[in-house]
């Protein structure tokens, strides 16, 4: 029985790819670099389009709403390293427990 949970025992060894495999690891590396390109010229884009809009908080098209660039409220954030220093106790009586995740890495060249 094959289960998908975290505390599931890795396996004793990685497996071998086979022919399939290897050609959906390459395709999924070039879908990567693909994104990347994709990625980059959206942000250059986005970089043109706000400097058009400037202070302005957006933008229309034929008078209609197009792009809305707004200000964020201010946040505030705990500094959990300095609690955890300061205050440790309190600062455990706080923590709780993550997940494991799994993370995916293509790893070596093709």
């Amino acid at each position: 029985m094959t289960s998908t949970n975290e505390e599931t025992a890795p396996a004793a060894a990685p497996v071998e790819l086979d022919h399939v495999g290897r050609l959906l690891r390459l395709a999924y590396r070039q879908l990567g670099k693909q994104i990347d390109d994709l990625t980059e010229q959206r942000d250059r884009i986005r970089e043109q389009l706000e400097a058009r809009i400037g202070d302005a908080p957006g933008a229309t098209v034929d008078g209609e709403p197009a792009i809305s660039f707004t200000w964020s409220k201010p946040a505030m954030a705990i500094d959990s390293k300095a609690l955890a220093k300061d205050h440790p106790q309190i600062y455990a009586q706080y923590l709780k427990p993550k997940k494991a995740s799994r993370p995916f890495k293509l790893v070596g060249e093709d």
